[in-house]
């Protein structure tokens, strides 16, 4: 059976592969000037100036900061150092979300997607963009939101753990992106209809689990706001030590 598994996979470890072969900046014949950016970051990172890409109030560094750690850490080139990392996580993002589709086929799918997508989509494998880390964060919070539902009787101490770190991969995806504050609303919405499902799918001892749930929902919704309220001014001093910090209309860009 064990070996079937592995069996069934090695056409994702090919296409993986294939992918890191064409469109990582190392072997890349199409990396330019904003993907470099990325690489040099790696190579020289200097905090709080470099939260975000250099020079801009936008895109946070969560990739050239992972590759500068395996910069420091390995005899290995920078370009080759951001390389991994951004594959590491393209990878994951893939592990994480092909938990949520069943068939073989439907895996491949989303494999040839995550991996070698569409010309139009091709950005989302490239560094000097927000798409790969960003999406990765949205793949750990769904991960984190599925597996928090299919343990109704997880104990209270550990239900807030999976919230903490829900609402900082959620900070952390805005972070990265402002676009993801829409992810992040929609996710909001649907945890709110969700325990509403809960409350009224109870018969028996309903005041009792309606007053049980919503203590604990009032315990969550408190720790999510004390969280974003620390990741927002996070988000603010960093864009404090940019040089382009222009309005709103940025956060969309």
């Amino acid at each position: 059976m064990l070996s079937k598994k592995i069996i069934g996979y090695i056409p994702f470890y090919i296409i993986g592969i294939i992918s890191f072969f064409i469109f990582s900046p190392y072997f890349s014949k199409t990396t330019n000037s904003d993907n470099a950016v990325h690489v040099l970051m790696t190579e020289s990172l200097h905090f709080p100036e470099d939260f975000y890409y250099w020079g801009q109030d936008r895109l946070g560094s969560l990739v050239p900061m992972l590759a500068h750690l395996l910069f420091i850490i390995l005899p290995i080139k920078s370009i080759a150092a951001i390389s991994i990392v951004q594959y590491i996580i393209i990878a994951f993002t893939f592990y994480l979300l092909q938990k949520f589709v069943s068939n073989w086929l439907s895996k491949l799918i989303l494999c040839l997607i995550i991996f070698i997508p569409f010309p139009l989509m091709l950005v989302q494998v490239y560094i000097g963009h927000p798409y790969a880390p960003q999406f990765f964060l949205f793949a750990l919070i769904l991960t984190l939101q599925r597996s928090l539902h299919q343990k109704p009787d997880l104990k209270f101490i550990n239900k807030l753990f999976y919230y903490s770190a829900i609402s900082i991969f959620a900070i952390a995806s805005i972070w990265v992106s402002e676009v993801s504050v829409f992810f992040v609303f929609i996710f909001i919405l649907f945890e709110i209809y969700s325990s509403f499902k809960i409350f009224s799918s109870q018969d028996e001892n309903f005041r009792f689990e309606f007053s049980f749930n919503l203590r604990s929902s009032i315990a969550y919704t408190l720790l999510f706001l004390i969280i974003a309220y620390y990741g927002f001014k996070f988000i603010i001093y960093a864009k404090s030590f940019c040089y382009k910090q222009e309005g709103i209309e940025t956060w969309f860009t």
